[in-house]
C-alpha cells in the first residue's frame, strides 16, 4: 500500500538562512547550532562545511561554551554529500556556510568537463539531477542541518504605459539552485538595517548608526497557532526560533522522502514513449502474429498447438507469451516478422516443430547412468547401500529455489529469457548468473517476485509438455 497512518516524522531540524553581505546570516547559525546543542544536552560535535572562512570567527564562540567544533573548508560539490554522511554519524549539528559556491563550482566543472564557455537549456538536466545527491541527503539524512546562502534579486519584465517592458528586481531568493529555497522547513532571510536617530529634531544620516540584524521568517512549516511564518526578530537567538523546534519529533522516527521509488518502467528504454503507449503498441503486434498463427494453425488441437508454441520458441527463445509481450517493441516487431516467415513455409515449421521437440527430451548428461558391470558378489543383504537424498543434492543443470522445488535449469532460463534478452542478456550469461546468484535472485534483478517466477515456470513447463507431444 502506498498510505498508512498520518504521525509526524520530521525528527531533525532542515534550516535554510539567506541574506546579503553582513547580514548576520553565519552569526544566526552559529546561535542556532549552540542554542540546539544545550536544548539536546548532546555530547557530539557541532560541524562546519565552510566556503568563506566564516568558521575561523567563530572560534571564541564555541571555546567559550566549550561545544567541540569540526571545520572542513572546501567548495567542491563532490565534497557535500559525504560531508552530509560524516556529519550524520559522528555529529550533533551541521553548518554549510555558503551553499553559494557549491553551486558556482558545480557549474564551473561542468562547464570545464565539458568545454563550455555558457551553458544552454539542455545542460541544465544533468547538472540538476547531480545537484539532487545532495538536496536528498540534506532532507533525508538524520542530522539537525542549517544551510546558509548568498541572497540573490530575482528579475522579470513589467510592461509599461507605452507597450515597452522594463527589466525590475521583484523579490529575493538564494543563490543556488531554483529551488532549493523549497526543501527547508525554516527559512529565514537576514537583513541588515541601520538605526535612524534624531539631533534636534532632525534626522542624522545612517553612518554610524547601530545594526540591527533582522531576521524573517519566510517559511515555517508549522500549521498551527505557533507558526512563525511572516513574522521577524531583531538580533535573534535560539530561542526565537523555539516554537518551529518543539514542533519537531525530537527523538522519534525520522522520514523525509522516499528517493528510491522510480518511474522508469513507465518509458521504453530505446524510445522514451510512455508505458501505456508501449504497452499498446505491444498488445497491438502481440494480436497481429498470434491472430496469423490462429489462421494458419487452427484449432485447439495437440497437433496445430504445438506447431504455434514451437514457431515461438524458435523465434523468441521462449514458450511464454507473457515473457514474449514484454519483449522491448522493436524486438517485438521484428520477432512477428520472423514468425510470418517461418510460419508460412511448411519445411521451417517442421524444422522448428522437430528442435523443440529435440529440446523438450532430457539431454544425455541428465539420464541416469548405467551401472558398470560388476563381477564381484553381491554386498549381504543386511548392509545395503542407501541411495543419496536427489534433494539434498540436486543435479549440476538442477535449480533449488528457495520453497525447496527444483527444476531443470533450462526451464528457468526460459521462463527468465523474455526478461533477460529485453536488458541484453544472452544464453550464456543468464545461466551463470543463475547458477551463481540463484533464480530469485536473478529474477528479482528483473522486477519479478518469486511467485511471478514460479508462475513462468508452470506455464513454460505446460508449454513444453504440450510441444514435446
Amino acid at each position: 500500500m502506498l498510505f498508512t497512518e498520518a504521525t509526524n516524522r520530521m525528527a531533525y531540524l532542515k534550516a535554510g538562512i539567506l541574506g546579503f553581505q553582513g547580514s548576520g546570516k553565519t552569526y544566526t547559525a552559529c546561535q542556532v547550532a549552540l542554542g540546539f546543542y544545550k536544548y539536546l544536552k548532546a555530547t557530539k560535535p557541532i560541524y562546519f562545511l565552510d566556503t568563506e572562512t566564516g568558521s575561523d570567527w567563530a572560534v571564541p564562540m564555541f571555546a567559550k561554551a566549550k561545544i567541540p567544533l569540526r571545520v572542513s573548508k572546501t567548495r567542491a560539490f563532490r565534497d557535500l554529500p559525504p560531508a552530509i554522511k560524516e556529519a550524520e554519524a559522528s555529529g550533533s549539528f551541521l553548518i554549510i556556510d555558503s551553499i553559494s559556491h557549491f553551486w558556482v563550482e558545480l557549474l564551473e566543472s561542468y562547464q570545464r568537463a565539458h568545454k563550455l564557455t555558457r551553458l544552454s537549456f539542455h545542460h541544465w538536466g544533468p547538472i540538476k539531477q547531480q545537484w539532487r545527491t545532495f538536496s536528498d541527503a540534506y532532507v533525508n539524512s538524520q542530522l539537525h542541518c542549517v544551510v546558509c546562502g548568498r541572497a540573490g534579486w530575482d528579475y522579470d519584465y513589467q510592461e509599461e504605459e507605452d507597450g515597452k517592458k522594463e527589466l525590475i528586481k521583484t523579490g529575493t531568493k538564494m543563490r543556488a539552485e531554483g529551488e532549493f529555497g523549497f526543501e527547508p522547513s525554516l527559512l529565514l532571510e537576514m537583513e541588515r538595517l541601520r538605526e535612524v536617530g534624531t539631533v534636534d529634531g532632525k534626522s542624522v544620516g545612517k553612518i554610524g548608526a547601530r545594526v540591527i540584524h533582522r531576521c524573517h521568517i519566510i517559511k515555517d512549516r508549522r500549521m498551527d497557532g505557533e507558526s512563525l511564518d511572516g513574522k521577524h526578530f531583531d538580533n535573534p537567538t535560539f530561542d526565537c526560533f523555539l516554537p518551529h523546534i518543539k514542533a519537531l519529533n525530537l527523538g522519534g522516527e525520522h522520514f523525509g522522502v522516499d528517493t528510491t521509488s522510480r518511474s522508469d518502467a513507465i518509458f521504453d528504454r530505446q524510445t522514451g514513449e510512455s508505458w501505456e503507449s508501449v504497452k499498446k503498441r505491444r498488445e497491438i503486434l502481440m494480436e497481429e502474429m498470434l491472430t496469423e498463427l490462429d489462421m494458419l494453425f487452427p484449432g485447439t488441437g495437440k497437433d496445430m498447438k504445438g506447431r504455434r508454441c514451437a514457431i515461438l520458441k524458435k523465434v523468441f527463445g521462449t514458450y511464454s507469451e507473457t515473457a514474449i509481450a514484454e519483449l522491448p517493441v522493436d524486438r517485438l516487431k521484428a520477432g512477428a516478422g520472423e514468425v510470418s516467415v517461418i510460419a508460412g513455409d511448411p519445411d521451417l515449421v517442421e524444422a522448428a516443430l522437430a528442435e523443440a521437440i529435440a529440446q523438450g527430451k532430457p539431454k544425455p548428461s541428465q539420464d541416469a547412468p548405467k551401472p558398470p558391470k560388476d563381477e564381484s558378489p553381491p554386498p549381504p543383504a543386511e548392509t545395503p547401500q542407501e541411495a543419496p537424498e536427489p534433494a539434498e543434492t540436486p543435479l549440476p543443470d538442477t535449480v533449488l529455489l528457495d520453497s525447496g522445488a527444483s527444476f531443470p535449469l533450462a526451464v528457468v532460463c526460459d521462463a527468465l529469457w523474455g526478461y533477460a534478452r529485453a536488458k541484453g542478456y544472452n544464453h550464456p550469461r543468464l545461466e551463470k548468473e543463475v547458477r551463481e546468484y540463484g533464480a530469485e535472485e536473478v529474477a528479482r534483478g528483473f522486477g519479478l517476485e518469486a511467485v511471478d517466477l514460479a508462475q513462468k515456470i508452470a506455464e513454460v513447463q505446460a508449454l513444453s509438455k504440450e510441444a514435446a507431444k
